[in-house]
């Protein structure tokens, strides 16, 4: 028995002799029946379909190919975080590929970069929407420094894909420009995202360089699912994960999260502690009837909040409370407020659902500096009022 073709010139070559041979017997076939015309015919196209398959699945593993691919990937836009750059390019793209190089950049160069990414995925899941890696392997994952994202365009959509990660892992390394001090952890997490929305997945980030020190991560966050959200974070004298949030990187640091429950009855809690100080204190609970949350952030705490805190003040402060007001409605009244910002809303809606009564919410807003918060000239105390009404899948003020 001979082998089979090995290589995708081959393969084409011997699709391209086979339909000559089928062309020829079509010739020979003039006198015949229609019928067996046609089914000839379609022999053909069936050999040649099957052909330009073959090509497309094999020809992409020739060198020339893969170089191709890079190139046309160079400066490929991704969403607001820059142009990606792929070097290095190897294995079966379709399934089992490696990336030497990966990066990401933006108007001051580069901000993220990957080095030796192995990928394992499924391209026949491209068909459904979705896109589907088994396992991802990366040697380090470099943050380099914060991006400067540029302004989202047009309107907000859904996402064209679904994205399953079951397994990934590697080395993340936070450099200086972007956590304020340098740090290295061992990363081991999967993801899903569905395009139609929800979220659902799990972190573990063990330091390097400090045993104990960690981010650990589990949530499922979906309108059909149980809520869950679980983060613990510390490091016991400070570190990158401190610095990476803006806040000082060389005191203890910790930041507690837990949510759970249905949209019938649950509860949450979030504190942070850097330091002697609490950056955030927030709690909520809700049931069937009745549901209230409140808390406090502090906007100096962090350099990321610190431009909020020059218009605002020096900490917010918010809370929520709702009554059962009908089979499908809440009556809402919600309030927060800082040094220079008021901000009060009132009327019939549904958080769990993102749903407003037929009247939506009134809305005010008062400030006793307004140039303070737009800048320019100074102007003195600002009030606005108005309402929230469902537009669609969106809100209009």
């Amino acid at each position: 028995m001979s082998e089979g073709p090995h290589t995708p010139g081959e393969i084409v070559h011997d699709a391209a002799e086979a339909a000559a041979e089928v062309v020829h017997e079509v010739a020979v076939a003039a006198g015949r029946s229609w019928r067996q015309i046609a089914l000839i015919v379609a022999a053909i196209t069936l050999l040649v379909l099957g052909g330009l398959v073959a090509a497309m699945r094999y020809g992409v593993l020739l060198p020339q190919a893969r170089l191709l691919i890079a190139a046309a990937t160079d400066g490929l836009e991704v969403g607001r975080f820059g142009r990606l750059r792929i070097e290095g390019l190897s294995g079966d793209i379709w399934s089992d590929l490696t990336i030497a190089r990966l990066t990401l950049r933006d108007e001051k160069g580069v901000w993220l970069e990957a080095d030796q990414v192995h990928l394992k995925w499924r391209y026949i899941e491209l068909l459904r929407r979705n896109f589907q890696a088994d396992d991802v392997a990366v040697k380090a994952l470099k943050l380099v420094r914060r991006p400067s994202l540029s302004a989202a365009g047009g309107e907000a959509g859904g996402l064209p894909l679904s994205f399953h990660i079951d397994h990934a892992a590697g080395r993340l390394e936070l450099e200086p420009g972007f956590s304020g001090e340098p740090g290295a952890f061992d990363l081991d997490f999967n993801l899903h995202v569905e395009r139609s929305g929800g979220l659902k997945g799990r972190v573990r980030a063990a330091s390097v360089s400090r045993p104990g020190d960690h981010l650990n991560a589990d949530y499922d966050i979906a309108k059909d699912r149980p809520l869950l959200l679980d983060v613990d974070a510390v490091e016991a004298r400070g570190g990158a994960l401190a610095g990476a949030l803006g806040l000082p990187s060389r005191q203890p640091f910790s930041l507690q999260i837990a949510a759970g429950g249905r949209t019938s009855q649950g509860r949450f809690t979030a504190v942070a502690l850097s330091g002697v100080s609490r950056p955030l204190d927030a709690q909520g609970a809700w049931n069937q009837t009745q549901g209230q949350a409140s808390g406090r952030v502090s906007l100096t705490a962090s350099s990321l909040t610190a431009p909020w805190a020059s218009r605002f003040g020096p900490e917010a402060r918010f809370q929520i409370t709702g009554r059962k007001a009908g089979p499908q409605l809440f009556a809402l009244q919600a309030q927060a407020s800082a040094e220079n910002l008021t901000v009060t809303a009132a009327g019939l809606g549904d958080l769990g659902t993102r749903k407003l009564g037929p009247q939506g919410l009134n809305l005010s807003a008062a400030t006793p500096a307004l140039s303070r918060i737009a800048g320019g000239p100074a102007v003195g105390p600002a009030r606005v009022a108005g309402g929230l009404t469902q537009a669609g899948a969106g809100w209009r003020f």
